[in-house]
């Protein structure tokens, strides 16, 4: 099943608002919510519930202690519901659009899709008159981090076991599967998704073709410099 998300203050009339003031536009897509008493809240406080997808007799949209576990936000935006008798999978919170990408076996067990940063859709514009394609704007950042981790990697001395990250490993990991997922950081750490033995596969995943980008940037870069023949 889907989590749910309690916003301490939320409407659950307004989902895209109210979840978009607790850090988390990126799921609001699609949410449907609740607005909840302090007695039926997990925080004890007014706000609202908010769930996706369909519920049943036994999976309500209602805080159930005894059948959930909840995980407050750090910074108290919010906190999140898991059923304890069907923790979410991958299906549950795969977006209705998602993009090309390889499967990874996470820590739940179960395969995840990893997106190919190289594989994101592009957008043709113009430089100096010519047609040229750039990464849109909505996966700037995911594409500046996968070539910082592309470097990274390349230039990395596996053998010593010593590896300097531009970033924290933690923190790509969750921009790469929020692509694809609508998923928060307390759900990825409650569902152990992340670890140890799959880290580097999700990354080196994530820079798949990268190689082949550096080279024909390259290959560009010296015809633009190539004298002109009259």
């Amino acid at each position: 099943m889907h989590f749910l998300v309690f916003v301490p203050g939320g409407s659950g009339s307004d989902a895209l608002g109210s979840l978009t003031r607790a850090g988390l536009a990126d799921i609001a897509p699609n949410a449907i919510g609740i607005d909840v008493a302090p007695h039926d809240s997990p925080e004890g406080k007014q706000g609202a519930i908010f769930g996706w997808g369909e519920f049943n007799a036994t999976h309500q949209m209602l805080y159930r202690p005894d059948l959930q576990d909840w995980i407050p936000n750090h910074a108290g935006l919010y906190s999140v519901g898991v059923w304890k008798d069907s923790p979410p999978t991958p299906a549950d919170l795969l977006k209705d659009r998602w993009h090309p990408s390889h499967d990874v076996v996470l820590g739940d067990g179960k395969s995840w899709h990893v997106p190919v940063a190289r594989r994101l859709p592009q957008k043709y514009g113009l430089q100096s008159g010519k047609p040229v394609l750039t990464v849109k704007q909505q996966f700037a950042a995911f594409w500046a981090a996968s070539y910082d981790w592309y470097e990274t990697l390349l230039g990395a001395d596996v053998g010593s076991g010593r590896m300097e990250a531009p970033s924290n490993w933690w923190d790509y990991a969750l921009m790469a599967l929020s692509l694809n997922y609508r998923l928060t950081p307390e759900v990825v750490a409650h569902l152990e998704l992340i670890d140890t033995e799959n880290v580097l596969e999700l990354v080196l995943v994530t820079v798949d073709g990268h190689a082949i980008t550096k080279t024909e940037l390259e290959l560009q870069k010296k015809t633009d410099e190539s004298p002109v023949v009259s």
